[in-house]
């Protein structure tokens, strides 16, 4: 599928971050339904997160353009993203309920500052992250999760 440029990888102090980069690979503009590439890729991450034993946190970004219509705010567009994205790997994958949040932080949290189409389609994405301040633990969950998506 080519996802070298729309799925990064990160490790910090909150965990593993799966960062799906650039909405129009995961959603058409302006709309929530998750796209046919969206999917593989959370078929193929979701199992290795679904059995860890970490919490995860799933988090709708924006750019600074406005939103439009049906959404009111980026919030919105953004809380919408994130909200699909986990009730997929729960209904799709069997993520647990109880270990899985969402929430949407329209355009409070850009990546990059700039206004170049580059540097907004950076700062429109879904992260989700893995929370454990066990570092080598999720490490091993990154390489799981990144041999998984060689497939899609």
């Amino acid at each position: 599928v080519g996802l070298d440029s729309s799925v990064h990888f990160s490790l910090d102090a909150r965990g593993l971050t799966v960062r799906l980069v650039g909405s129009a690979t995961y959603f058409v503009t302006n709309r929530t339904e998750l796209s046919a590439v969206a999917v593989k890729v959370l078929d193929a991450v979701g199992p290795p997160l679904t059995r860890s034993p970490y919490h995860v946190s799933v988090e709708g970004h924006a750019d600074v353009r406005q939103s439009a219509a049906p959404y009111a705010t980026n919030w919105e567009l953004s809380s919408g993203r994130a909200t699909v994205v986990l009730r997929h790997l729960v209904e799709s994958n069997g993520f647990f309920p109880d270990r899985i949040g969402a929430v949407g932080y329209g355009s409070a949290r850009p990546l990059s500052t700039g206004t170049s189409p580059d540097d907004l389609a950076i700062n429109r994405r879904v992260d989700i992250v893995v929370l454990s301040d066990q570092s080598d633990a999720v490490r091993s969950l990154l390489a799981e999760v990144d041999k998984a998506l060689e497939g899609t």
